[in-house]
Formats: structure tokens, sequence, C-alpha cells
């Protein structure tokens, strides 16, 4: 288990702001007083202390209603926060991904949290100064590694061929769970060799963000989820007589999966990747995996 733990550390160490922070954040609203009625974008939440999660990419504003019959409107405003430096070392790692990394935590937000304010209002009826505070919290969700291994089926477009090949697929992924239905995560594939022609062949080692999301209750024993994932890697093999390695520009996936108990894991993925094989040769490679996993819980 301590290995498990050691990978999910690298993984998250090196992943994007949306796995280590995500794209929701808790917001807390307390006061010296239990009569201040919250209304967060038009909806009653109810009188402190009381909270709300909230999707950081909207625009979202908090309105103040005090026993005197003052209102009072704010606008949540958020801040860059230190996990999207995490970016930083995934672009170390490979360029491509740690780009694809900024540009899906500025699209959803998770690079950014929301500021934390304290507002003091002079209230006429009870003739005391209403201290309100809204706190920040961070979302505490379920992190695990997902190991799996299978079949795949590829079609490799190469020196104007078309070639079928079998081989065998193994997953690596770390994964955080948001409210028990949005999966970010962060994972490693490793392709058995693919034969070209007779005397060339290679192996494909693929490294993405995943992201995996399941429209049913936590509840369920068995669940439907849909899986994405966007990245790159390395390819190295023989290929035209000679040792060669390159990089796969681009890699990506779509997939389907059940899961059962929270345990057992069951994928049928889609995937394609555009690599320039050797430095030289361009390819274009589709396959299609059939994969059995099982979930280990770390935190």
């Amino acid at each position: 288990m301590k290995f498990f733990k050691g990978i999910l550390l690298i993984i998250l160490i090196t992943g994007c702001a949306m796995i280590t922070k995500g794209p929701v954040q808790e917001l807390e609203f307390t006061s010296n007083t239990d009569s201040v009625n919250v209304y967060v974008n038009g909806k009653d939440i109810g009188y402190t202390p009381t909270s709300v999660k909230l999707w950081k990419i909207k625009k979202n504003s908090a309105s103040f209603y005090l026993p005197d019959g003052q209102e009072h409107d704010y606008q949540l405003k958020t801040h860059l926060n230190s996990a999207i430096l995490n970016n930083g070392l995934l672009v170390l790692l490979n360029p491509i991904l740690g780009g694809i990394g900024f540009g899906v935590d500025w699209f959803v937000g998770s690079g950014r949290s929301f500021d934390e304010r304290t507002f003091r209002f002079k209230n006429d009826e009870i003739e005391k100064i209403i201290i309100i505070n809204i706190t920040a919290k961070n979302e505490e969700p379920e992190t695990y590694i997902l190991i799996s291994g299978g079949m795949g089926i590829g079609f490799i477009t190469a020196n104007n061929k078309t070639k079928t090949n079998y081989f065998p697929d193994l997953f690596i992924e770390g994964f955080r769970s948001y409210r028990d239905r949005y999966h970010l995560g962060f994972g490693i594939n490793l392709q058995g060799k693919r034969t070209i022609d007779e005397d060339d062949e290679f192996t494909i080692y693929q490294y993405y963000l995943a992201f995996k999301f399941s429209p049913f209750s936590r509840n369920e024993k068995m669940r439907l989820y849909f899986a994405l994932h966007a990245g790159s890697g390395w390819s190295w093999g023989k290929y035209m007589g000679s040792s060669r390695w390159g990089p796969s520009l681009f890699y990506g996936a779509t997939g389907i999966g059940f899961e059962y108990m929270k345990k057992i894991y069951i994928e049928i993925l889609g995937r394609h990747s555009f690599m320039v094989a050797a430095l030289s040769e361009r390819m274009g490679c589709s396959s299609f995996s059939f994969r059995i996993g099982y979930r280990f819980d770390l935190f």
C-alpha cells in the first residue's frame, strides 16, 4: 500500500489544479447572531450559520438580510490559488500535457479560490454591530488509485499501410472524487508491442488527464459512468531497421464503464494517438481496449 500511496503522491504533485483543488468550493457564512438570512445567487440558503457549495467558474453573489430589514449585496470574488503552480511541474514532465492542464484550470476555474471576507454592519433594531464572516472551505474528496489491465485491438496507419494488432494494456490512474460523481485524475498507460511489419515493432507509453462522470447515486451497487482522457506520451522500438523513439503528440480517448461496489471496474475505451515515430515518420493509431480494474482507497 505504501507503493500505491507513493505513486499517487507523484500523480497529485504533478497534476493540475483541477485534480488538487477541484472546480467546486464550499463557502460557510457565520455571524455573531443567528438572525441573518443569506441568499446566494437568488436562492435562500437559510440563516447563519449556513453553507453552500459553488462552482468557481460561475459569477456568484450573496445577499444578507439583517433583522432590521437592511439588505446588503456582495459579489463573491475569487483569486488565483497556489495549486495552479502544479502545472509548472506538469510542463516539465510534458509541455503538451502541462498546456492542457493550464487550459482546463482556466476554463473550469479550479486554479482559483473564493475570497474570504468579514463584514460589519450597524443594526439599529438590536443596537449592536453585526459581524458576518465568509469562510472558504476546501472540500475533502475521496482519493483512490485504480489499477487495471486488459487487451486492446489497434489499427496502425504507416507507410500507406494499415495494420491490425492485438496487445496487452496496463493502466495506473489516481483519482479524486467530488460529490462522488465527478472523478478527476491523472493516468499512465503502457501499451504492449505493436507490430508494423515483420521486423518493425514499438511500444507506446501515454500520460494523460482523466475525467469520469456518473449520473447515478453513489448508493447504487452497480453504476454506469463515462470516461474521457486527454494527454500525450512517447513511443519507442524498432522501426525501419533501427532502434528509434519519438513523441506521441496527442492522445485522446472516450469510453463507458461499470463500477461495482466502488471496487471492481469494467471499461471499454476507444482511443486515438497521433505520433511522430522515430522522430521521422508520422503515424495515426486508433485502438479499442477492454479492461478490468480494482480500486485502492487511500485517504
